[in-house]
């Protein structure tokens, strides 16, 4: 067959296309014929294989990893990599935040304060946060974060 100047042999069709064109009276039924190999889809397709096995052998993905399984679920992952209980918890919860306001009260000490902070308890995932509230001309560096976003020890 002959394309805007271009000549394409035909290897292979489905049925239907196999009708059409012999109702047209286009062609003659012709064997299937195996398609020729790319010399070049087939290199590419050894060095896609070589870069799967690598990653596989040099970066394993850890199993119970929590980071991962959070990200994964941020990005739409399915619910196999992800396990059931953890991801009915993280959809149940998502964006629900406990809000605390503690007081740290320091004035036993010498040029000891009162202090208040606010903690964050994020449902879905049980981390912690820890914030400073920043007041005006309290002569301190502003450092917010008491305690980063994280698990509790135990």
């Amino acid at each position: 067959v002959t394309l805007y100047g271009r000549t394409f042999h035909l290897t292979k069709a489905d049925q239907f296309t196999r009708d059409f064109v012999q109702s047209i009276g286009l062609r003659e039924e012709a064997p299937d014929e195996e398609t020729p190999l790319d010399p070049y889809n087939s290199y590419r397709e050894q060095l896609h294989e070589q870069t799967i096995r690598n990653q596989k052998y040099f970066h394993p993905r850890p199993s119970e990893d929590d980071l991962m399984r959070y990200m994964e679920a941020r990005l739409g992952a399915s619910t196999a990599q992800l396990g059931g209980d953890k991801l009915g918890k993280f959809l149940r919860h998502d964006r629900q935040v406990l809000r605390f306001f503690l007081a740290w009260d320091d004035r036993d000490k010498m040029y000891g304060e009162l202090r208040p902070f606010v903690l964050h308890y994020y449902l879905q995932d049980d981390e912690v946060e820890i914030l400073e509230v920043k007041r005006a001309n309290s002569g301190r560096d502003p450092f917010p974060a008491l305690f980063k976003k994280g698990k509790l020890a135990k």
